[in-house]
């Protein structure tokens, strides 16, 4: 799901999981993986995160992996702890992390988003934490 490329000296991970980019367990222990990979690569100066699929850069959490936690079924080698892993990976590598915000970062694509050292949104790029409503 997470494309790399070195264009110059910027490694530019592109994310694309059809039809609208939400992101999984799996998905954020290979976004895990790259960074680490480019970490490791003198050659990235910086690391561009962005999305693949036109209107969106990541919408939001993968809601049938988060029923499966809810609900004791994590299938897979990647449960839960790859959120933070991946948030934390983004934090850690030398080099600064830049989200490039194309379209929809919704709750999880915003949190992602928000863990990069900077966010450069194009002027179709939303943003939205869903989970957050207000009650009387």
């Amino acid at each position: 799901m997470w494309d790399s490329d070195l264009h110059g000296g910027a490694a530019v991970l592109t994310y694309t999981r059809p039809p609208e980019n939400v992101l999984g367990f799996a998905d954020l222990a290979e976004l895990d993986q790259a960074l680490q990979h480019w970490a490791d690569d003198d050659r990235a100066r910086v690391i561009v995160l962005t999305g693949g699929l036109p209107g969106y850069f990541a919408a939001h959490a993968d809601l049938g992996d988060v029923a499966a936690l809810v609900h004791g079924r994590v299938t897979g080698p990647h449960g839960p702890e790859s959120w933070p892993n991946a948030l934390n990976r983004i934090i850690a590598v030398p080099q600064p992390v830049i989200a490039a915000i194309n379209g929809q970062a919704w709750g999880g694509g915003l949190e992602l988003a928000l863990s990069c050292l900077m966010r450069v949104a194009s002027p179709g790029a939303h943003f939205r934490f869903p989970e957050a409503r207000r009650r009387r």
